[in-house]
């Protein structure tokens, strides 16, 4: 199934959210497709917009997703949303 989200993520999307919690930085996978995501910003710009859900640790962020602002969902939905 790897190749049908590969495919998914390279011709079906226009952005990527990648989900940044304690769980998805440790997953393998997780950590490929965001790196995926990385490579096709070299193409369109900003196509990783990532979200933390939960109190995972800036300072582990994966160095892909480092230089990106990272949008705080911790607090819930309805906080950020206020602030747009």
């Amino acid at each position: 199934f790897w190749d049908k989200i590969e495919k998914a993520i390279r011709n079906d999307c226009i952005r990527m959210i990648a989900v940044v919690s304690e769980s998805s930085h440790n997953k393998s996978g997780v950590r490929n497709e965001w790196d995926l995501g990385i490579t096709i910003e070299k193409q369109i710009p900003d196509f990783v917009i990532p979200i933390r859900i939960d109190k995972f640790d800036f300072s582990q962020l994966a160095i892909t997703l480092h230089r990106k602002n990272v949008i705080d969902f911790n607090r819930g939905w309805h906080t950020v949303l206020n602030c747009i």
